[in-house]
Protein backbone atom coordinates (compact mmCIF):
# COMPACT_ATOMS: atom_id res chain seq x y z
CA UNK A 1 0.00 0.00 0.00
CA UNK A 2 2.79 2.45 0.92
CA UNK A 3 4.73 1.72 -2.26
CA UNK A 4 1.61 2.09 -4.40
CA UNK A 5 0.72 5.43 -2.79
CA UNK A 6 4.26 6.72 -3.19
CA UNK A 7 4.35 5.78 -6.88
CA UNK A 8 1.05 7.55 -7.45
CA UNK A 9 2.16 10.75 -5.71
CA UNK A 10 5.74 10.99 -4.47
CA UNK A 11 5.12 14.60 -3.40
CA UNK A 12 2.38 13.54 -0.99
CA UNK A 13 3.48 13.77 2.63
CA UNK A 14 1.09 10.96 3.58
CA UNK A 15 2.38 8.69 0.79
CA UNK A 16 6.02 9.31 1.71
CA UNK A 17 5.29 8.59 5.38
CA UNK A 18 3.36 5.43 4.52
CA UNK A 19 6.16 3.95 2.44
CA UNK A 20 8.82 5.07 4.93
CA UNK A 21 6.96 3.48 7.84
CA UNK A 22 6.66 0.17 5.95
CA UNK A 23 10.42 0.17 5.33
CA UNK A 24 11.21 1.06 8.95
CA UNK A 25 9.04 -1.79 10.21
CA UNK A 26 11.02 -4.16 7.99
CA UNK A 27 14.26 -2.85 9.50
CA UNK A 28 15.32 -1.20 6.23
CA UNK A 29 16.34 2.05 7.89
CA UNK A 30 18.64 3.37 5.18
CA UNK A 31 16.03 2.69 2.49
CA UNK A 32 13.41 4.45 4.60
CA UNK A 33 15.67 7.46 5.17
CA UNK A 34 16.22 7.77 1.42
CA UNK A 35 12.45 8.07 0.99
CA UNK A 36 11.67 10.52 3.80
CA UNK A 37 14.77 12.72 3.53
CA UNK A 38 12.76 15.10 1.28
CA UNK A 39 9.50 14.66 3.18
CA UNK A 40 7.18 17.64 2.59
CA UNK A 41 5.95 19.49 5.67
CA UNK A 42 2.44 18.47 6.79
CA UNK A 43 -0.23 20.42 4.91
CA UNK A 44 -3.33 19.13 6.70
CA UNK A 45 -4.51 16.87 9.51
CA UNK A 46 -4.04 13.75 7.36
CA UNK A 47 -0.37 14.65 6.92
CA UNK A 48 -0.03 15.25 10.67
CA UNK A 49 -1.43 11.78 11.37
CA UNK A 50 1.01 10.28 8.85
CA UNK A 51 3.98 12.22 10.31
CA UNK A 52 3.05 11.02 13.79
CA UNK A 53 2.76 7.38 12.70
CA UNK A 54 6.18 7.48 11.02
CA UNK A 55 7.74 9.22 14.02
CA UNK A 56 6.38 6.58 16.40
CA UNK A 57 7.68 3.78 14.17
CA UNK A 58 11.15 5.37 14.10
CA UNK A 59 11.18 5.81 17.88
CA UNK A 60 10.05 2.22 18.47
CA UNK A 61 13.00 1.06 16.39
CA UNK A 62 15.43 3.27 18.34
CA UNK A 63 15.93 5.59 15.34
CA UNK A 64 15.79 8.52 17.73
CA UNK A 65 17.42 11.33 15.78
CA UNK A 66 15.02 11.09 12.83
CA UNK A 67 12.00 10.35 15.03
CA UNK A 68 12.56 13.45 17.17
CA UNK A 69 13.16 15.55 14.06
CA UNK A 70 9.63 14.69 12.87
CA UNK A 71 8.13 15.38 16.31
CA UNK A 72 9.88 18.77 16.42
CA UNK A 73 8.63 19.52 12.93
CA UNK A 74 5.06 18.90 14.08
CA UNK A 75 5.55 21.19 17.08
CA UNK A 76 6.85 23.95 14.79
CA UNK A 77 3.54 23.93 12.91
CA UNK A 78 1.50 26.89 14.19
CA UNK A 79 -1.72 25.28 12.89
CA UNK A 80 -1.28 22.07 14.90
CA UNK A 81 -4.41 21.33 16.93
CA UNK A 82 -4.25 21.09 20.72
CA UNK A 83 -4.82 17.33 20.52
CA UNK A 84 -1.79 16.67 18.33
CA UNK A 85 0.37 19.31 20.01
CA UNK A 86 -0.35 17.74 23.39
CA UNK A 87 0.71 14.30 22.12
CA UNK A 88 3.95 15.66 20.64
CA UNK A 89 4.75 17.47 23.90
CA UNK A 90 4.24 14.28 25.90
CA UNK A 91 6.53 12.35 23.56
CA UNK A 92 9.20 15.02 24.03
CA UNK A 93 8.76 14.91 27.80
CA UNK A 94 9.21 11.12 27.76
CA UNK A 95 12.35 11.51 25.66
CA UNK A 96 13.91 13.98 28.10
CA UNK A 97 12.96 11.86 31.11
CA UNK A 98 14.73 8.87 29.54
CA UNK A 99 17.79 10.98 28.72
CA UNK A 100 17.90 12.29 32.30
CA UNK A 101 17.24 15.92 31.38
CA UNK A 102 14.76 16.58 34.16
CA UNK A 103 14.57 20.33 33.52
CA UNK A 104 13.61 19.82 29.87
CA UNK A 105 11.12 17.11 30.81
CA UNK A 106 9.55 19.45 33.34
CA UNK A 107 9.35 22.22 30.74
CA UNK A 108 7.50 20.06 28.21
CA UNK A 109 5.20 18.66 30.90
CA UNK A 110 4.40 22.28 31.81
CA UNK A 111 3.51 23.08 28.20
CA UNK A 112 1.29 20.00 28.01
CA UNK A 113 -0.28 20.99 31.32
CA UNK A 114 -1.20 24.38 29.89
CA UNK A 115 -3.30 22.58 27.27
CA UNK A 116 -4.94 20.51 29.99
CA UNK A 117 -5.72 23.70 31.94
CA UNK A 118 -7.37 25.19 28.86
CA UNK A 119 -9.83 22.30 28.95
CA UNK A 120 -8.77 21.16 25.48
CA UNK A 121 -8.61 17.50 26.50
CA UNK A 122 -11.96 16.10 25.40
CA UNK A 123 -10.43 14.26 22.43
CA UNK A 124 -6.98 13.56 23.87
CA UNK A 125 -6.08 9.90 24.25
CA UNK A 126 -6.55 8.90 27.88
CA UNK A 127 -3.21 7.08 27.95
CA UNK A 128 -1.40 10.31 27.04
CA UNK A 129 -3.18 12.05 29.92
CA UNK A 130 -1.89 9.29 32.19
CA UNK A 131 1.67 9.94 30.98
CA UNK A 132 1.25 13.60 31.88
CA UNK A 133 0.39 12.86 35.52
CA UNK A 134 3.01 10.10 35.77
CA UNK A 135 5.84 12.30 34.47
CA UNK A 136 4.70 15.23 36.58
CA UNK A 137 5.10 13.09 39.69
CA UNK A 138 8.36 11.50 38.59
CA UNK A 139 10.08 14.79 37.81
CA UNK A 140 8.99 16.12 41.20
CA UNK A 141 10.64 13.11 42.88
CA UNK A 142 14.01 14.10 41.45
CA UNK A 143 13.84 17.60 42.92
CA UNK A 144 15.01 18.54 46.44
CA UNK A 145 12.27 17.91 49.02
CA UNK A 146 10.33 20.79 50.51
CA UNK A 147 8.75 21.23 53.93
CA UNK A 148 5.41 19.77 52.82
CA UNK A 149 6.61 17.19 50.28
CA UNK A 150 8.31 13.87 50.99
CA UNK A 151 10.16 13.27 47.74
CA UNK A 152 12.88 10.80 46.80
CA UNK A 153 15.99 12.55 45.47
CA UNK A 154 18.16 10.05 47.33
CA UNK A 155 17.04 7.33 44.91
CA UNK A 156 18.89 9.10 42.11
CA UNK A 157 22.48 8.80 43.28
CA UNK A 158 25.70 8.86 41.33
CA UNK A 159 26.38 6.27 38.65
CA UNK A 160 26.51 2.67 39.86
CA UNK A 161 29.09 0.10 38.69
CA UNK A 162 26.38 -2.06 37.06
CA UNK A 163 23.35 -1.32 34.88
CA UNK A 164 19.95 -2.99 34.98
CA UNK A 165 18.28 -2.42 31.60
CA UNK A 166 14.53 -2.02 32.05
CA UNK A 167 12.33 -2.78 29.02
CA UNK A 168 8.61 -2.22 29.32
CA UNK A 169 5.47 -0.19 28.76
CA UNK A 170 4.68 2.98 30.72
CA UNK A 171 5.57 1.43 34.08
CA UNK A 172 9.23 1.22 33.04
CA UNK A 173 9.45 5.01 33.32
CA UNK A 174 9.11 4.92 37.09
CA UNK A 175 12.37 3.12 37.96
CA UNK A 176 14.43 4.94 35.32
CA UNK A 177 17.47 6.71 36.71
CA UNK A 178 17.16 5.21 40.17
CA UNK A 179 20.08 3.44 41.86
CA UNK A 180 19.21 0.28 43.81
CA UNK A 181 21.02 -2.40 45.77
CA UNK A 182 20.15 -5.86 44.46
CA UNK A 183 21.77 -8.80 46.19
CA UNK A 184 24.63 -6.69 47.44
CA UNK A 185 25.40 -5.13 44.05
CA UNK A 186 24.61 -1.54 43.15
CA UNK A 187 22.70 -1.06 39.90
CA UNK A 188 21.54 2.00 38.01
CA UNK A 189 18.26 1.41 36.20
CA UNK A 190 18.05 2.54 32.57
CA UNK A 191 14.68 2.21 30.87
CA UNK A 192 13.59 1.69 27.28
CA UNK A 193 9.94 2.22 26.49
CA UNK A 194 7.67 0.21 24.19
CA UNK A 195 4.58 2.39 24.47
CA UNK A 196 1.26 0.52 24.74
CA UNK A 197 2.77 -2.96 24.50
CA UNK A 198 0.93 -5.86 26.13
CA UNK A 199 2.38 -9.22 27.11
CA UNK A 200 -0.14 -10.55 24.57
CA UNK A 201 1.61 -8.66 21.77
CA UNK A 202 4.91 -10.33 22.60
CA UNK A 203 3.22 -13.73 22.97
CA UNK A 204 1.44 -13.49 19.60
CA UNK A 205 2.49 -16.17 17.09
CA UNK A 206 2.37 -13.68 14.21
CA UNK A 207 5.14 -11.05 14.21
CA UNK A 208 3.95 -7.52 15.00
CA UNK A 209 5.49 -4.09 15.46
CA UNK A 210 5.71 -4.49 19.24
CA UNK A 211 7.85 -7.61 18.83
CA UNK A 212 10.02 -5.81 16.30
CA UNK A 213 10.42 -2.91 18.73
CA UNK A 214 11.47 -5.27 21.53
CA UNK A 215 13.96 -6.94 19.18
CA UNK A 216 15.43 -3.56 18.22
CA UNK A 217 15.99 -2.73 21.89
CA UNK A 218 17.35 -6.12 22.95
CA UNK A 219 19.66 -6.36 19.93
CA UNK A 220 21.18 -2.97 20.80
CA UNK A 221 22.06 -4.06 24.35
CA UNK A 222 25.40 -5.74 25.08
CA UNK A 223 25.84 -9.48 25.35
CA UNK A 224 25.46 -10.54 28.97
CA UNK A 225 23.31 -7.52 29.87
CA UNK A 226 21.00 -7.77 32.87
CA UNK A 227 17.37 -7.08 31.88
CA UNK A 228 14.29 -6.23 33.91
CA UNK A 229 11.27 -6.82 31.65
CA UNK A 230 8.04 -5.09 32.69
CA UNK A 231 4.92 -6.01 30.70
CA UNK A 232 1.51 -7.43 31.58
CA UNK A 233 -0.30 -4.67 33.47
CA UNK A 234 -2.35 -3.64 30.43
CA UNK A 235 -3.32 -7.28 29.90
CA UNK A 236 -4.84 -7.40 33.40
CA UNK A 237 -7.26 -4.48 33.19
CA UNK A 238 -11.01 -5.00 33.43
CA UNK A 239 -11.68 -3.13 30.17
CA UNK A 240 -8.69 -4.33 28.14
CA UNK A 241 -6.62 -7.45 27.71
CA UNK A 242 -7.31 -10.97 28.96
CA UNK A 243 -10.57 -10.44 30.85
CA UNK A 244 -12.12 -8.47 27.98
CA UNK A 245 -11.17 -11.24 25.55
CA UNK A 246 -12.72 -13.79 27.90
CA UNK A 247 -15.97 -11.79 27.98
CA UNK A 248 -16.07 -11.34 24.21
CA UNK A 249 -15.14 -14.86 23.13
CA UNK A 250 -16.25 -17.03 26.02
CA UNK A 251 -12.85 -18.75 26.02
CA UNK A 252 -11.82 -20.01 29.49
CA UNK A 253 -9.96 -17.27 31.34
CA UNK A 254 -7.38 -19.72 32.69
CA UNK A 255 -6.51 -20.76 29.14
CA UNK A 256 -6.13 -17.15 28.02
CA UNK A 257 -3.91 -16.39 31.01
CA UNK A 258 -1.72 -19.45 30.39
CA UNK A 259 -1.31 -18.67 26.68
CA UNK A 260 -0.55 -15.00 27.31
CA UNK A 261 1.90 -15.48 30.18
CA UNK A 262 3.51 -18.57 28.69
CA UNK A 263 3.96 -17.05 25.26
CA UNK A 264 5.32 -13.82 26.71
CA UNK A 265 7.88 -15.55 28.94
CA UNK A 266 8.92 -17.82 26.07
CA UNK A 267 9.47 -14.85 23.75
CA UNK A 268 11.57 -12.94 26.29
CA UNK A 269 13.54 -15.96 27.55
CA UNK A 270 14.32 -17.31 24.07
CA UNK A 271 15.66 -13.97 22.88
CA UNK A 272 17.65 -13.43 26.09
CA UNK A 273 19.27 -16.86 25.75
CA UNK A 274 20.18 -16.13 22.14
CA UNK A 275 21.76 -12.81 23.19
CA UNK A 276 23.45 -14.22 26.28
CA UNK A 277 21.42 -11.83 28.43
CA UNK A 278 19.93 -12.35 31.90
CA UNK A 279 16.18 -11.70 31.81
CA UNK A 280 14.32 -10.89 35.03
CA UNK A 281 10.55 -10.61 34.57
CA UNK A 282 8.32 -8.32 36.60
CA UNK A 283 4.67 -8.92 35.68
Amino acid sequence: MGIKAHVLDDASSSAVCSLSKALVEKGLYDDAAAVYENLPAPADIHDVVAHNALAQSLLRHQQFEDGWFLIDRMLDDAKLTDRWRYGALIYKAIHYWLTNDVDACTRFIGEAGAIVQKGSIHDIDKSLLAYYYLLKGLTANRQPPTANRRLKPALYRDAAPDTLHVIGESHCLSPHGATVDLGGSLYRLESRLVMGCKAWHLAAPKENHFQRAYLSIANALPEGANLLVIFGEIDCRMDEGMFLRHKKTGAPLDDIIAATAGGFVSFVATLAARQGQQANICG
